[in-house]
């Protein structure tokens, strides 16, 4: 096809050849292409399904393609008017010999048809048809026929009409082959892969209530996306609007001078979820609840008792007390600090504390108790930490061997864990 358009002119008596009905022909296939490629992006338009055929027993499994529509690169529409079944032929013809995996795909097709009637052929031309029949041939491949094709014509590329010069094939799935024992090689499945379909190229989608000629009543009709919407850049949901804090903070939004590529979702009004809503922090999904709960610190407090074990061999016991923290919502916090504080003191029992008591007078002892600040925590696992407390007591009794005056404290604390 020409790059230059080009529409022919009729006039009275005028000498009509094959060329001219041809380059009448032409205008109309080369427009409805380029209305094709400008208004869609190439892919299935509908069916084209690769299913399997009714099982027969004592006949090997058949499959075949469902009748369908695809537009190719060029604008080609490929019609499948029927159920086709993948036969041994189209095997033969692609020269498939191994038991694996192919691309199965169809490719625009034509051919010269029909031969004039008798007495109406000329001896002097070749090729001597009425019509060109359009088709499709199946095509299996070991890789995506797609992948090395090169890039996509525009609308005002030449769009040529002879495959073998601009081919574009569209890929149905895949099959795996397989040969039983003596027999021949079958297509023996047809995973669901690599199919891409057609889209819309445009900036608008119309729908009735702002037809000109619309009913008041057309006006709450919705656009109804039957699959998934996915938006690959920015969703914008009414007018586009500047975000602003009404504290007079500063503000990034990130839609003010240029859009960035992916990311921002902005609705005008409201908005209502009827299942749940999700983020994902720190690689995690949480829902709503969750997501809300992770801006808020998770406090704990709790008791710890801590026996006193004298020191044989000093005046003075020292040991470290364990305080273990297990976070009930929190996932891998920020900041972890603890706050700790003598809550109470058990004493010996009175025999003991008589004797201690009276050797404390003889060296002039006073009891005293020391904790000191905690040490930062340690993590023992994904929401559990250990803090370390270093306590002592002194003096120990010399006059009833290993023996202080104190058997055992409690500490009491207080955990916080920031997100």
């Amino acid at each position: 096809m020409s790059s230059t358009i080009d529409r022919v002119h009729f006039y009275e008596r005028q000498y009509l050849r094959a060329f001219d009905l041809e380059a009448e022909q032409l205008y109309h296939i080369e427009m409805r292409r380029r209305l094709n490629i400008s208004l869609h992006t190439w892919g299935i338009v509908d069916g084209l399904d690769l299913r399997e055929s009714e099982t027969v027993p004592g006949i090997p499994r058949e499959f075949y393609i469902s009748r369908g529509m695809a537009i190719d690169a060029y604008g080609r529409e490929l019609i499948v008017p029927v159920d086709t079944p993948i036969t041994d032929a189209d095997l033969d013809r692609n020269r498939i010999q191994t038991e694996t995996e192919f691309f199965l795909s169809i490719a625009y097709r034509r051919e010269l048809t029909t031969p004039p009637s008798g007495g109406y052929q000329l001896c002097d031309i070749k090729d001597q048809y009425t019509r060109w029949h359009e088709s499709f041939e199946v095509l299996i491949t070991k890789d995506d026929p797609t992948a090395n094709l090169g890039s996509e014509p525009t609308v005002a590329d030449p769009l040529s009409d002879d495959p073998s010069l601009q081919p574009w094939p569209i890929v149905l799935g895949k099959i795996t082959t397989k040969r039983p024992v003596g027999g021949r090689l079958t297509v023996d499945n047809a995973p669901v892969a690599a199919r891409r379909y057609a889209g819309v190229r445009a900036q608008q989608l119309v729908t009735p209530s702002t037809s000109v000629t619309s009913d008041p009543g057309e006006a709450a009709r919705p656009l109804i996306v039957e699959a998934d919407l996915l938006a690959h850049k920015n969703l914008y949901v009414g007018e586009n609007f500047e975000l602003t804090n009404v504290s007079g903070k500063p503000i990034v939004d990130p839609t003010k001078e240029k859009p960035p590529a992916t990311g921002v979702t902005k609705i005008q009004k409201d908005l209502f979820l009827q299942g749940e809503f999700y983020a994902n922090v720190g690689g995690e999904w949480l829902k709503l609840k969750d997501y809300l709960q992770s801006f808020i610190p998770e406090i704990q407090v709790g008791r710890t008792i801590v026996p006193v074990v004298p020191s044989s061999t000093s005046d003075t016991t020292k040991d470290t007390a364990q305080i273990v923290v297990t976070l009930k919502r929190l996932r891998k916090p920020q900041e972890r600090v603890i706050s700790v504080a003598i809550a109470s003191i058990t004493w010996q029992n009175r025999t003991e504390e008589t004797a201690w008591a009276a050797d404390a007078a003889d060296n002039g002892s006073r009891i005293k108790l020391v904790v000191k600040e905690p040490k930062p925590a340690q993590e023992l696992a994904t929401n559990k930490y250990q803090f370390d407390v270093e306590w002592e007591v002194e003096p120990t009794s010399n006059t009833v061997p290993n023996h202080t005056r104190i058997r055992e404290f409690t500490l009491s604390w207080v955990a916080v864990f920031t997100p």
